[in-house]
């Protein structure tokens, strides 16, 4: 006595490849991005590091904080305010970086009746949303755009885009130049 009935072996196997099937073509969007993340970490150098360290370092925190004067004081004629934008990446590069890849940052300071308030705010554009309700970056980066692995890295992103798994609809800039 056989354990498998061979009568409906004919029925197992073209069940088992319409299920594999399926599944696969029901996770394409995260298949293609997942080989997306893996050719964009293959390069063994990390290009642009040095645009994410001291100075040039991101600021994680939004912040609104009176500014202490620790020399002098600030004369209470003067009143304004000093606002600056500048690329402050919201998640960590999954490889490379420059400067045009952060997200759009707020700075401002302001100075009143002897006075100086300090405030920052991420610039909530369309990118930024996709990319926080993802829990990771998600769009193709200036700095990983280098010889045939950026190429093949554009390729992914256009299929990701026509797959529904990023949308440029609404625009895909970081609003960090002014």
């Amino acid at each position: 006595m056989d354990i498998i009935d061979k009568r409906w072996l004919h029925l197992a196997v073209p069940a088992a490849t319409l299920t594999t099937a399926y599944l696969i073509y029901s996770n394409r969007g995260w298949l293609v991005h997942s080989f997306y993340k893996l050719v964009a970490k293959a390069r063994p150098d990390k290009p642009g590091e040095g645009f994410l360290k001291g100075n040039y370092g991101p600021v994680r925190d939004e912040l609104f904080e009176d500014v202490k004067v620790e020399k002098g004081e600030i004369p209470s004629e003067l009143e304004g305010a000093y606002v600056r934008t500048g690329p402050n990446p919201y998640f960590p590069p999954i490889h490379g970086y420059h400067w045009f890849d952060g997200d759009g940052m707020l700075h401002a300071v302001r100075i009143r009746k002897g006075n100086a308030t300090y405030c920052n705010r991420y610039v909530e554009t369309a990118r930024l949303q996709q990319e926080r309700r993802a829990g990771e970056p998600l769009f193709v980066k200036f700095g990983d755009i280098m010889g045939r692995r950026g190429v093949l890295l554009m390729l992914l992103d256009a299929i990701r885009r026509r797959l529904g798994f990023v949308s440029y609809k609404e625009g895909a800039g970081t609003a960090n130049t002014a």
